[in-house]
């Protein structure tokens, strides 16, 4: 059965805490593939899109429900800029799976370093497939559209991002918190971007990538991305360790 579209309010809240460390693999916290334009080029990356699963995790009681701003969360995300050699603006937007006593998930995006992320986009629960696209507009606008596949539900929408650098197009799993909520593993899709304004498209694979494994302070191996799909133009993230 065809599920019909339908577009929703965006309903955004502004988040506490910051996503984006843009620092990239020194950081520590993500795990997944990114495509350098220095490693392609030197071509600026303006569009990138990805489909993934939202994964079940556990609940906490030690966190509310209303504190959820603060609880432990998992975010799987697609955006442009923001890696280790670059140390530069990044927009993204993504879901968040959130630890609190009852499992929370929410649509967020974020324009960094200029403004922390903000919850925003249809509702969205676990095991759901979702769509995520960042096009960087030009006149430091980005437009994002955020779908939540299984239920037809959209949201689209543009934000001010004068920090944008497009020097990568990222497809990461990433954590926020005391400890990485075990989502168990998620699959990514149709991995694909588009640079130099259009005149250029293909996907992630296409093109030389960078690996990213998720690490804690001591070295110890948090979470990992599994071997390229290529009939999938994708790729698996799983976890293995809360700390």
């Amino acid at each position: 059965m065809t599920r019909a579209k339908q577009e929703v309010a965006s309903n955004p809240v502004v988040g506490t805490q910051k996503w984006a460390s843009l620092s990239g693999t020194s950081a520590g916290n993500w795990a997944g593939y990114a495509n350098l334009a220095s490693n392609n080029g030197n071509i600026t990356y303006d569009n990138v899109m990805s489909s993934w699963n939202v994964s079940n995790i556990p609940s906490n009681s030690s966190y509310s429900n209303s504190d959820w701003q603060n609880a432990p969360k998992v975010g799987m995300w697609t955006g442009l800029g923001g890696t280790a050699s670059s140390n530069s603006g990044l927009v993204q937007a993504g879901t968040a799976d959130i630890a609190t006593a009852t499992a929370q998930y929410r649509f967020w995006t974020e324009d960094a370093p200029y403004q922390n992320p903000v919850y925003e986009g249809p509702v969205v629960n676990a095991d759901n497939q979702v769509f995520v696209e960042v096009t960087y507009k030009g006149d430091s606008s980005t437009s994002y559209f955020l779908e939540n596949e299984t239920t037809g539900q959209y949201s689209s929408f543009a934000n001010y991002s004068p920090d944008y650098s497009g020097a990568s197009a990222d497809f990461i799993v990433e954590t926020q918190g005391a400890y990485l909520p075990n989502f168990v593993g998620t699959q990514f899709s149709n991995c694909s971007m588009v640079w130099n304004n259009g005149t250029g498209t293909g996907n992630f694979d296409q093109q030389n990538y960078e690996k990213y494994i998720m690490e804690d302070n001591s070295g110890n191996e948090m979470a990992y991305p599994g071997s390229i799909q290529t009939s999938e133009d994708g790729f698996a993230v799983w976890w293995n360790s809360a700390t």
